[in-house]
């Protein structure tokens, strides 16, 4: 998904250096609506992984694991 919200974004920023290729595709406005929605989807994938990094048995309990690789092992 990140390559085409970039390119999606590149195209959108410089659309004179890609008036054939933006012609060819639709348009300036499919290039907008295609990088919205690609933002839309990064920005709840990023909000998603956030709250899924707070569920463990305290808040930073998983982002600790993930960031030194050593995860607690949970008493039976």
């Amino acid at each position: 998904m990140m390559p085409l919200l970039l390119i999606s974004g590149i195209l959108y920023l410089y659309p004179a250096s890609f008036a054939s290729f933006i012609a060819m595709i639709g348009g300036l406005k499919m290039i907008a609506v295609v990088h919205f929605i690609m933002a839309i989807i990064f920005a709840a994938f990023f909000i998603a992984h956030i709250y899924l990094a707070t569920t463990g048995h305290t808040i930073f309990a998983d982002l600790v694991s993930m960031i030194t690789g050593y995860a607690e092992k949970e008493k039976e």
